[in-house]
């Protein structure tokens, strides 16, 4: 407990004179950080991985791609969130969705994911599709890639996943309780009961620039490729 962080939210019909004892006499009596580290190591990707596994109680063939990129609180970090609903994480319209869906018909279910953590994160992109389509899903993976590193984006598709994305961030911090948490989160993380309006102002501001440098910064040629099939 002396080196982990604590983070409180209340929500409800109460006055800070009834809490603020409350919170004194028990939380309070903790012991205060000794520091501000986390005692975890932070996980490097120094070389290509491939894992390729056989299930037979599968149809289908399940094929995940993925880049450890800068997390929250970093300065890619607006514009990996618009990456992510650009490519994959906006259902119908995205890219991934168009162009393997719609174009190609490789699959039902194919999206992209931006998972955050203290330290680092992981970007990811996923088709479900039938094995004999493996081969041609990867190329259309890499195709995607390869656009959003070499082609700018448009001033209407940015503008498009920024409003998309402000419009998440509505709807997950609709309720007190959603707005609680999200201030304890960031309280713990260091980033401070700010960080979600700072991060949507910074989003706003992002250019087709920032985009394509940011895209040639995180989607090297270290990655790992995870495929289960039949």
């Amino acid at each position: 407990m002396n080196n982990s962080k604590k983070s409180l939210a209340i929500v409800g019909a109460l006055s800070k004179e009834d809490v603020i004892p409350q919170i004194e006499n028990t939380i309070g009596e903790l012991p205060e950080s000794v520091d501000g580290n986390f005692k975890i190591e932070k996980p490097e990707l120094k070389e290509r991985k491939e894992v390729e596994l056989h299930k037979d109680n599968l149809n289908q063939a399940h094929i995940i791609k993925g880049w450890q990129v800068p997390t929250f609180g970093t300065e890619e970090y607006p514009a990996l969130v618009l990456l992510n609903i650009i490519l994959g994480a906006c259902g119908l319209s995205s890219r991934l969705f168009l162009e393997l869906r719609d174009k190609k018909g490789l699959a039902y279910v194919v999206r992209s994911s931006y998972e955050t953590f203290k330290l680092a994160a992981n970007f990811m992109i996923y088709i479900a599709t039938e094995p004999k389509n493996i081969e041609v899903s990867l190329k259309g993976f890499n195709e995607e890639i390869e656009k959003i590193k070499t082609i700018p984006v448009s001033e209407q598709e940015l503008n498009d996943a920024k409003n998309n994305l402000i419009g998440k961030c509505a709807f997950i911090e609709e309720t007190n309780i959603q707005q609680a948490c999200g201030y304890a989160k960031y309280g713990v993380l260091g980033l401070g009961f700010d960080y979600s309006e700072r991060m949507k102002e910074s989003v706003k501001k992002v250019t087709p620039e920032q985009i394509l440098n940011c895209a040639k910064k995180c989607f090297t040629d270290i990655y790992v490729t995870s495929i289960i099939k039949p």
